[in-house]
């Protein structure tokens, strides 16, 4: 994650449980860092179906721009019940984000995937640290 701190992490993923675990549809969140890697702004990007949700590349880019963003957080959830891990197609869209971008001066440090596996609480899984990314 970006923030050496393990206490805003614990905190940042327990806001992020709370706000997107128990969607019924996908929804498509992130959170925007300076050079510094100081909380710019956490921004609610795109809202999906059930099973998908749209990134909106050009709206991010713009988004980080105005904000003065150099690294971003991407963060999206699964339904409830539908499990944490992330498919190939959101590793292909992180690659794709990643790419566009950092062709702006602007670095996707983690993409988040917030959800519940059946028959246990709601957690967030780190493509980061899970070697996705």
């Amino acid at each position: 994650m970006i923030d050496p701190n393990e206490d805003v992490n614990i905190r940042m993923r327990r806001h992020l449980v709370e706000t997107l675990a128990s969607r019924g549809t996908e929804a498509f969140v992130v959170v925007f860092f300076n050079e510094d890697k100081h909380l710019l702004a956490e921004e609610m990007m795109a809202e999906g179906g059930p099973d998908a949700v749209h990134i909106p590349i050009d709206e991010i880019i713009r988004r980080a721009k105005e904000l003065g963003a150099k690294h971003l957080i991407l963060v999206h959830n699964h339904r409830e019940g539908t499990g944490i891990e992330p498919s190939v197609m959101d590793e292909l869209s992180t690659i794709n984000v990643g790419l566009q971008t950092a062709m702006n001066g602007i670095l996707v440090q983690d993409h988040l995937v917030v959800g519940t596996a059946p028959g246990h609480p709601p957690s967030v899984w780190s493509m980061r640290l899970g070697k996705a990314l």
